[in-house]
């Protein structure tokens, strides 16, 4: 991501041609990193599901939606329709991520 995106500290803004404003992100002294880093939304996405798929407890997947959810005391299910068909899924927790 550093090597792609942009890092920077300080941002300014601008009123036409007039700077009015800049302020620091890294007011402190001896971080190695810089505070912030612009990089186009779909490399994240990219870097982010790459890291994920090495993750032994995430099970990543995409054209998936998720049609009931029933929760009890011990675990959630989802139902879940994807590409292949329909199918059920039990676990503790469920986190939604929802895409736009």
């Amino acid at each position: 991501m550093l090597d792609k995106g942009v890092s920077w500290n300080v941002g300014k803004v601008f009123l036409h041609d007039n700077l009015i404003y800049t302020f620091n992100l890294l007011p402190e002294t001896g971080y190695t990193r810089s505070a912030f880093i612009n990089l186009q939304q779909y490399d994240v996405e990219d870097y982010l599901a790459e890291w994920a798929q090495h993750l032994p407890n995430l099970d990543l997947r995409w054209s998936n939606k998720v049609a009931v959810l029933a929760q009890n005391g011990a675990h959630v299910t989802l139902t879940v329709q994807t590409p292949d068909g329909t199918h059920a899924i039990n676990a503790r927790y469920v986190r939604a991520v929802n895409g736009s």
